[in-house]
C-alpha cells in the first residue's frame, strides 16, 4: 500500500475533530444532507458539524490511499456537508474556513475567493466585538490559506491571547510554523 505524507491541513482537521468532541457514534449521511434533514425534521446544527467532521475524515482517508476519483468526490462531499452547515450557521467561521481550505485543495485558486470572504466576516465581527477570539482564529486560516504567514501569525496568537485554554488554536499556530518556508 502507498504511502502518503498528512498534510499540516490533514493535521490540523483531525485534530480540530477530536479536540473539539465532534465525533458521535451514528450513521454518517451524504451530501445533499440539508435537503434530505429538511424533509426529515428541521436540521440540526450539531448533526450538520458531525457530518462535516466525518466528511473531512473520509477525505484525509482518500488522500491517504484513494484514487483521483476517491479523492475528488470525497472533497466534493466535505464542500457539500460544509454548504449544508453554513446553510443553518451562516456566521460559523470554523465551517467557512474548513470549506475554504478544501476548495483551495480540490482547485488551485479557487478558495481564494472564500478565503477573502472569511477574512471580511471576521473583520466585520471584529468591528463589532475587537474581543472575538473566533473571528482572530477564522482571520488566521485565511491568512494561512493564502500563503500570508506573519497575519496569520499575529491573528493566532491575539486569538490564544484572548482563550489562552484553547489548545486547538495553539496546534493550529504550531502547525503553521511547519508550513512557513525557511
Amino acid at each position: 500500500m502507498k504511502s502518503f505524507p498528512l498534510s499540516s491541513f490533514t493535521v490540523a482537521a483531525v485534530l480540530a475533530a477530536f479536540v473539539g468532541g465532534a465525533l458521535f457514534a451514528a450513521p454518517a449521511m451524504g451530501a445533499g444532507t440539508l435537503k434530505r434533514a429538511q424533509e426529515q425534521k428541521p436540521p440540526q446544527e450539531k448533526e450538520l458539524r458531525r457530518i462535516g467532521v466525518l466528511r473531512v475524515l473520509e477525505l484525509m482517508q482518500a488522500e491517504l490511499d484513494g484514487t483521483d476519483e476517491q479523492k475528488a468526490a470525497a472533497q466534493t462531499r466535505a464542500i457539500a456537508a460544509y454548504d449544508d452547515l453554513l446553510a443553518v450557521v451562516p456566521e460559523d467561521m470554523e465551517a467557512l474556513n474548513m470549506r475554504g481550505h478544501i476548495k483551495e485543495k480540490k482547485a488551485a485558486g479557487e478558495g481564494k475567493a472564500d478565503f477573502e470572504s472569511v477574512i471580511a466576516k471576521a473583520e466585520a465581527a471584529l468591528k463589532a466585538a475587537p474581543e472575538n477570539a473566533e473571528a482572530f482564529h477564522a482571520r488566521a486560516g485565511a491568512y494561512r490559506g493564502l500563503k500570508q504567514f506573519d497575519l496569520a501569525r499575529k491573528d493566532y496568537q491575539e486569538a490564544i491571547r484572548l482563550k489562552p485554554d484553547n489548545r486547538k488554536w495553539s496546534l493550529d499556530l504550531r502547525a503553521m510554523e511547519l508550513e512557513v518556508p525557511k
